[in-house]
């Protein structure tokens, strides 16, 4: 109560003057120039990644250290939550498959020039295909060549079965279209490595 309380004063003069609409929608936070910014998707996205490397890592960050792309305009805000994720009691018996929010460490946050760090660079080009290959699969499949579609979804694949990526998609894309598309490929490779293996093309024994 007093948490709110406090948010309520510190955004008085905003809720004051607010479109209805927004009442919906989560607090802003200030950028550097002191600016009201909403950047919901960046602190879950980059949330849910820290929470993964906690699974991972076995509840124990204290050795990693993260590496994020300069940003001018909020970098403090994702030091901030990245700095309170140990704190915050409403993640505390959070724990999934493959993400475990109940952080017990706090790993390092640096910020680099992608110019000068090559895993940047690897990072924003597979960022970019996939930005680029989703609305394709999505929407657009009968345009490419068959091979061109089969090729962006083993891509995928491989990734969504390392759990290695965290896709930000409305829900009822990824329930409804895109995962089940990326399980029905991965089933097939499943079952197309068991029969390599059985017919001793695999040379596994």
């Amino acid at each position: 109560m007093k948490k709110n309380k406090k948010n309520y004063q510190k955004n008085k003069e905003f809720l004051q003057r607010r479109k209805p609409y927004t009442y919906f929608l989560p607090l802003p936070d200030k950028n550097k120039r002191g600016e009201l910014i909403g950047i919901l998707p960046h602190i879950a996205s980059f949330t849910n990644l820290h929470a993964r490397l906690n699974h991972l890592y076995n509840n124990d960050l204290s050795s990693i250290t993260i590496i994020h792309d300069n940003h001018a305009h909020f970098d403090e805000i994702i030091k901030y939550y990245h700095k309170t994720a140990i704190d915050d009691t409403n993640n505390k018996n959070r724990l999934y498959e493959m993400a475990d929010f109940r952080f017990s460490t706090i790993s390092d946050l640096e910020f680099h020039d992608d110019k000068n760090k090559i895993g940047l660079q690897i990072a924003d080009i597979f960022a970019g295909f996939i930005n680029k290959a989703i609305p394709f699969i999505l929407k657009d499949g009968k345009s490419l060549e068959n091979e061109e579609y089969m090729t962006l979804v083993q891509i995928l694949t491989s990734l969504y079965s390392q759990k290695s990526i965290n896709f930000v998609l409305p829900t009822n894309h990824n329930e409804e279209i895109f995962f089940p598309i990326l399980d029905a490929q991965l089933q097939l490779n499943i079952q197309f490595g068991k029969e390599q293996i059985e017919n001793g093309l695999l040379g596994i024994k």
